[in-house]
């Protein structure tokens, strides 16, 4: 099986994620750090956004360089913070150790198996919106939201502070771990899973969803330098 032409699904979970934290508290002027943890922290949740937004919130307190940020953007308007805060998540995920980088591939994967099919596909297709988003929070433990959030609140912290300095999967590492994830599939899983990574956006749903699945589930599964390069390559490509 030629591995070459695959192209790994760039998958957002975790950015949206981060996204959606910051729109509960944008009825508040000025934009100000101890309100916002206080008000996330305070309210017992009961969904799983809630939940998630919780610990997201928590885990802020470890990292000095976002109330820092805080601090010196006072006049960040509401919307440009949403729009920042994403954006500095997103660049920070390929700063994120290897353990985050495979904690990640793991939670997801725990995730996309426990979706329904239309859910399953948006996932597998990189365009989860914040219904899919809480849905997919409601079917998780405290114990893994709590671990997912902490991951994304890394990726934020990484990117404020510029460290450690960013990766990018390199070609033969990723062609290096699909060839060993190949050996556990039937040659006719193999093929498939393939030929759906080059187009996952013309897929039917059911097609997708099995790709998803079976991408995250088998990576997971990988073994040492393997399983730290495909977990970086599903973060940048």
């Amino acid at each position: 099986m030629d591995w070459k032409s695959v192209r790994v699904a760039l998958v957002v979970v975790a950015v949206l994620g981060a996204g959606v934290a910051w729109r509960l508290y944008q009825q508040w002027r000025p934009m100000d750090y101890d309100r916002m943890v206080a008000a996330m922290s305070a309210s017992r949740p009961t969904t799983g956004m809630e939940r998630y937004l919780r610990h997201w919130a928590l885990a802020t307190k470890a990292h000095p360089e976002i109330r820092q940020w805080f601090d010196a953007t006072p006049t960040m308007t509401q919307v440009e913070r949403d729009q920042v805060s994403k954006q500095k998540t997103r660049d920070g995920m390929n700063r994120l150790s290897d353990k985050d980088l495979v904690d990640r591939m793991e939670l997801l994967s725990q995730m996309v198996e426990k979706l329904g099919v239309k859910d399953c596909a948006a996932f597998g297709r990189g365009g989860i919106n914040p219904e899919v988003l809480g849905r997919m929070f409601n079917l998780m433990d405290d114990a893994s939201l709590q671990r997912f959030s902490g991951i994304v609140v890394n990726a934020m912290a990484a990117d404020l502070r510029q460290s450690p300095p960013a990766r990018k999967a390199l070609q033969e590492d990723v062609e290096q771990a699909f060839m060993e994830m190949g050996t556990h599939l039937t040659q006719e899983d193999a093929q498939r899973m393939a030929d759906n990574l080059q187009d996952m956006a013309s897929l039917p749903d059911d097609e997708a969803c099995w790709t998803a699945r079976l991408l995250y589930r088998e990576g997971s599964e990988l073994k040492g330098r393997n399983r730290r390069n495909l977990a970086l390559a599903l973060i940048n490509g």
